[in-house]
């Protein structure tokens, strides 16, 4: 959670944002948003953020290549907090790359100015029979481009990295760890936090293979020390270690500030039949069958049959094939979630992964970190999901 003054959340009600475009270092100004929302999501590998705005553009200027909301590589700066009239916290909420300038339709209008407009009855009189009526002097045509009203959106920085495909097989450097491996794959192309707090910085092992994208090599170094990447406050490309179980919650709200909650269940990942498959030393086929035999979830009820297959190339034996299927029943069982999505007011200083505690008005105790969240950059409510033991709210 980022580090905030006591002022802080009591004056949230006056809330306002801060959103300064860039390219290549250059300012390209203000971009005055009429309306805006911030989300984030982690799928448990990486933390993706996105900022969609709504922008009045008058003069049809914004969206062009090199435009203050251009698509070249602009990147928008968004800082947001409390803002009064005596007080001003505002704090960095991320740097977005811009994908979609969201233009509109561009239209020109012609105008011509009226220079001079004499009326009739003053030449009525004296050239009545030269020039009946009004006289009226007309100046050049005016070209006036309008405008209209723009929906930008824009991404985080880690989607440079996730576009950036190797061109081969690429391997560590002999002797690199975590951090220096990290530093090198992704070489200047966004910047990388100085350290990483809670996080370990072992030996890369030689074996490593990458054959995809930087962001996914990055990711599967993160994975090998159970964090997440994350693009940051500050644009800096950083790991976030996975919140240990049972840890403390660092933000929390009471039934008074709990505006919704809903349980967003589905049968994603409820798997009930384990299948683990591979060879014996003599390459015949082997397969190891583990069910979950009771529960509302167990094969042979009305959920029906989800199949989970795992290939296990160092069980050589039957025995071993049929453990490993048990392990991986026991395992994904114990770790299964539904994701609780709880409205209350908004609050930029959460970070992702974050442990919160959010008391309904039930008197239940929702706790858990943080996965994704909804935000305005005006006052308002922010959406958060938090995954909750399936066993919480199964009958």
């Amino acid at each position: 959670m980022y580090p905030v003054s006591t002022v802080f959340a009591r004056g949230l009600g006056s809330r306002a944002s801060s959103i300064v475009s860039t390219l290549g270092g250059r300012s390209l100004g203000q971009i005055n948003a009429e309306s805006g929302t911030l989300s984030w999501a982690s799928d448990g590998r990486k933390v993706t953020g996105k900022l969609d705005m709504s922008v009045p553009d008058p003069h049809g200027t914004l969206a062009a290549p090199d435009g203050p909301l251009g698509w070249i590589g602009q990147q928008l700066v968004v800082r947001s907090g409390v803002s009064r009239s005596s007080y001003e916290e505002l704090i960095p909420c991320g740097s977005y790359r811009i994908d979609d300038s969201g233009s509109v339709e561009q239209a020109w209008s012609l105008h011509r100015k009226s220079l001079l407009a004499v009326t009739g009855d003053f030449w009525s009189d004296i050239w009545s029979d030269i020039w009946p009526g009004a006289l009226t002097l007309v100046g050049p045509q005016k070209v006036v481009r309008r405008g209209g009203k723009l929906s930008p959106s824009a991404v985080d920085l880690l989607s440079i990295l996730e576009e950036d495909e190797f061109i081969g097989l690429e391997q560590p450097l002999p002797g690199a760890t975590i951090r220096s491996e990290v530093l090198r794959l992704v070489g200047g192309r966004m910047p990388v936090a100085s350290s990483w707090s809670g996080v370990a910085d072992p030996s890369v092992p030689a074996s490593v293979t990458y054959d995809a994208n930087r962001l996914t090599a990055i990711c599967s170094l993160a994975a090998a020390v159970n964090a997440v990447v994350w693009a940051g406050r500050s644009g800096e490309l950083q790991f976030v270690p996975q919140p240990a179980v049972g840890a403390t919650p660092v933000w929390t709200a009471d039934a008074t500030r709990a505006v919704k909650i809903i349980i967003a269940g589905n049968r994603t990942g409820l798997y009930n039949r384990f299948i683990t498959e591979g060879t014996d030393a003599n390459g015949a086929a082997l397969r190891g069958v583990a069910d979950v035999l009771d529960g509302p979830l167990a094969v042979g009820s009305r959920f029906g049959t989800v199949t989970y297959r795992h290939s296990d190339p160092l069980s050589k034996t039957q025995a071993a094939i049929d453990a490993s299927a048990q392990t991986y029943r026991d395992r994904i069982v114990a770790d299964r979630t539904v994701r609780v999505r709880i409205t209350v007011p908004a609050d930029p200083s959460l970070d992702p992964l974050d442990v919160v505690a959010v008391t309904d008005p039930e008197g239940r105790v929702w706790t858990g970190p943080v996965v994704s969240c909804t935000m305005p950059l005006e006052p308002g409510v922010m959406v958060i999901e938090i995954p909750v033991p399936l066993s919480a709210v199964m009958p």
